[in-house]
């Protein structure tokens, strides 16, 4: 929901909060937002591996998760700056989500 809000709203808030200097925020925090979506998939993955007693597994995504954004925020900053940044934070972010919701039943046992 809360995703949904800065989307529809970041320009508003952003003009309101901070004047319009920093209209360029408005992009960035619209890429986080969609992330941040994914990471609370990540988060509860993690959160529910850690419940039913396997934190290596927790370990493990967030383990590739680690080198994915060290594998791709250099070469994406390069390209696009901050923008390039935040887009492999979404990739990253929404790979391990994806890799979360894959993981074998025998994970949550």
């Amino acid at each position: 929901a809360a995703a949904i809000l800065i989307l529809l709203f970041a320009p508003t808030a952003v003009h309101a909060v901070a004047g319009d200097s920093w209209r360029a925020a408005v992009p960035l925090m619209r890429i986080l937002a969609i992330a941040m979506v994914f990471r609370g998939v990540i988060v509860l993955a993690g959160q529910l591996l850690d419940a039913v007693g396997h934190p290596a597994w927790t370990l493990r995504l967030n383990a590739v998760r680690l080198a994915g954004l060290m594998l791709l925020v250099p070469p994406l900053a390069a390209w696009a700056g901050l923008h390039g940044v935040a887009l492999a934070v979404l990739l990253v972010s929404a790979g391990i989500a994806l890799l979360a919701a894959q993981l074998p039943p025998r994970a949550l046992r």
